[in-house]
């Protein structure tokens, strides 16, 4: 993934909502959830060498992010956590470990906060804990985290979040677009 997708998969929420919740905090900061995407991806590796799946949510303090998704803009001062997870197979409902998981399934979380330009002023990678995936369908992603920060940060939560099939397209590279910067 390139320094954009990374960027949006830290600060993407979606417009239409979900019922989500953050609690905690990771470098003094919390997420006020606004809004929040869902998202699935598979992409065929190189060399014939399988499909790479990945299935993950999006909450952010910002609402309107499909939207601006779908008009290549980020959104300014967001602050937001990513996580999912990548795996060898297709991702199922279940619970995974942040870091190196069993079965060729592997968990992530980013915490990210923004500026007026759109900079990162904080990010931040879980160092352990589980993302579980109660729901896992086209149109939405549903479960809940339980998650660590090397600043001794913890946060816990939910998501039920509809999917973005924009932010499918800008990760996959189907959109050759520029993303800009949205106050």
């Amino acid at each position: 993934m390139n320094k954009t997708i990374i960027g949006w998969v830290a600060v993407c929420a979606v417009a239409c909502g979900g019922g989500s919740s953050v609690t905690g905090t990771v470098d003094g900061l919390g997420v006020s959830v606004k809004d929040s995407i869902g998202y699935q991806i598979s992409t065929q590796l190189p060399f014939d060498a399988g499909t790479l799946y990945e299935v993950g949510v999006a909450l952010a303090d910002v609402s309107g992010i499909c939207a601006d998704i779908t008009a290549l803009k980020t959104p300014a001062n967001a602050t937001a956590l990513a996580l999912g997870v990548v795996s060898n197979a297709a991702v199922a409902a279940g619970t995974y470990n942040v870091g190196t998981g069993t079965s060729g399934s592997s968990a992530f979380a980013g915490f990210s906060k923004g500026d007026a330009n759109c900079h990162s002023t904080v990010s931040e990678n879980a160092v352990s804990g589980t993302v579980t995936f109660t729901g896992v369908s086209s149109g939405q992603v549903s479960g809940s985290f339980d998650l660590s920060f090397p600043d001794a940060g913890h946060l816990t939560g939910s998501f039920s979040s509809p999917t973005c099939a924009a932010f499918n397209t800008l990760v996959t590279g189907a959109d050759a677009g520029t993303v800009t910067c949205s106050p």
